[in-house]
Order: C-alpha cells, then sequence, then structure tokens
C-alpha cells in the first residue's frame, strides 16, 4: 500500500532491496495520512482507513478497490482503528474520531451497527470472539462490547490517560 506520492528517499530503497513486493496497490483518499490496515484471514482482501468517512476494500484476488462509505456527514473525520471479523469476514468493525463505532457488512454495502461509544476519539478496537469486543479511548477507558445487544456490557476503568491500542 503506498500514497500517489513518489518516494525516492534512501529509507524507500533499502527496504525495498529487502523485501520482495508481490503486488501494489495506490491508496484512495490516503491525503497525508493511513491510520489502520488489516487483513483477512484468508489473505483475500485488505481494509484500511484514512481522514474521509469511507473505509477502503482492497480484493487482493482481483485487484479491485472499494469505497465503503459509512457515514454522510458535511464534516470529515477519522477511522482511527479497523478490523476485519475474523469469524465473518464480511464484517468490519471501526473506532473514529468522534467516538462512534460502525460495524459495516459488506455484502449489504451498509454499516448495520452503529453507536456512540466514547465522549471522545476511538484509538483502538479488538474483537474478542464474533460478538464481542473491546474499545479504546482518549476518554482513558476500555469499554466491552457486543453486538447482539447492541451495547456496552462492562468497562475497564482507572487508566489515567487515553488508551491507544489493544492486543
Amino acid at each position: 500500500m503506498r500514497s500517489n506520492s513518489n518516494s525516492n528517499s534512501s529509507m524507500d530503497k533499502n527496504n525495498r532491496e529487502r523485501i520482495k513486493i508481490k503486488k501494489e496497490c495506490i491508496g484512495m483518499n490516503i491525503g497525508y495520512s493511513l491510520l489502520d490496515i488489516d487483513i483477512s484471514n484468508n489473505n483475500e482482501n485488505i481494509i484500511y482507513s484514512t481522514w474521509s468517512n469511507s473505509i477502503y476494500l482492497y480484493s487482493i484476488l482481483n485487484e479491485k478497490q472499494y469505497s465503503l462509505k459509512l457515514k454522510d456527514l458535511n464534516e470529515p473525520f477519522g477511522v482511527f482503528s479497523i478490523q476485519f471479523n475474523n469469524l465473518n469476514e464480511n464484517e468490519i468493525l471501526t473506532g473514529t474520531s468522534k467516538g462512534i463505532i460502525y460495524l459495516f457488512d459488506i455484502n449489504k454495502n451498509k454499516s448495520i451497527f452503529e453507536i456512540k461509544g466514547h465522549d471522545i476519539d476511538i484509538n483502538s478496537i479488538k474483537y474478542l470472539n464474533e460478538n464481542v469486543f473491546l474499545s479504546s479511548s482518549d476518554d482513558a477507558t476500555i469499554k466491552v462490547w457486543d453486538k447482539r445487544l447492541n451495547s456496552s456490557i462492562g468497562y475497564f476503568l482507572g487508566h489515567t490517560s487515553g488508551i491507544y491500542l489493544i492486543f
């Protein structure tokens, strides 16, 4: 994955000498920042996010890209965290700079779950199983969610600053 800008830095040249590139994809609407990326369990699709109201799907098999619009908003927002549901690869979970969690269904080409998850930026999301996931935020909380209930089922308090990554 690369942006439209051509990089001729020595670091770029050194990496190209060490890493064998099998396929190259020019990202859509990256601007100055690719925010997150994930690859499906079957290694057929890549999803990535930017400072945009959409997420982007790249099919490795047919070498095509698709823009998947999350929401029609007048002001852009960033999708800071994105992950395939590894047990149902038609679902993509996202956490945004607006504190909103979206669950996108690829087959339906729409968001099927939308909830205000945190008061500010969601920095990381992580599936625990097909239905339960975690979200972390700059509000210093980690929340536990069950998509079948469309609500939070628990939380972890005690952090004193934002939580940027959940493994």
